[in-house]
């Protein structure tokens, strides 16, 4: 297959989702991690002992940590035009003109670059790469989206508890500011009309 979307964690307990996981790299030019919990582990990582469908189902991990993931897709869930744009993005970083290449490029180089990253991201991340830079622009949606509670917004910012953070990165990837990259903007209406153009 050209692109393969993979939404949630593995458990390594389940022998059958462990070779299916790689039998998916083995098959695909790209892989694609949807989702907080393929990318991060996110609320999966609470799993132990018995708390999904099997008592010996205890282990979940990233899909990271089995695999070479080439390009996430944060958050939880992702927007149906994100899945949309990457995949056909993704598909015209294989098939596409030399300037669709280009396009796909400059319109993935972000989501590729948080795979690269790895599939560990806390809260401190978000203090070093986004309040730091001056990037936090206050939304709020790092907090909502903590399962621990270890942030909370004050004055317009969010404050992390770090004894508290579990490391599962659901906050950077709620995060708008924490993977964006500026340098698409100039290229937006030249992406948008790719995408359009490759669904038609």
């Amino acid at each position: 297959m050209d692109v393969a979307l993979v939404e949630g964690s593995v458990c390594l307990q389940d022998k059958c989702s462990v070779d299916e996981i790689k039998q998916t790299r083995e098959n695909a030019a790209i892989v694609v991690a949807m989702g907080g919990c393929a990318c991060y582990g996110n609320i999966t990582r609470f799993a132990r002992g018995g708390q999904q469908n099997q008592p010996q189902m205890e282990s979940y991990v990233p899909i990271g940590d089995l695999i070479k993931v080439d390009v996430f897709i944060p958050a939880c869930a992702p927007t149906p035009e994100q899945i949309r744009n990457v995949c056909v993005m993704a598909y015209l970083l294989l098939k596409g003109t030399k300037e669709q290449k280009d396009l796909a490029t400059a319109y993935l180089k972000p989501l590729m670059d948080l795979a690269a990253r790895g599939n560990e991201s806390c809260g401190c991340d978000l203090i070093t790469d986004v309040i730091n830079q001056g990037l936090c622009m206050g939304c709020g949606s790092c907090a909502a989206s903590c399962t621990v509670r270890a942030i909370t917004m004050e004055y317009g910012k969010p404050n992390v508890e770090r004894d508290l953070c579990i490391k599962c990165g659901a906050c950077y990837a709620q995060c708008p500011r924490s993977f964006f990259n500026t340098d698409v903007i100039s290229q937006y209406e030249a992406i948008n009309e790719a995408i359009m153009a490759a669904l038609q």
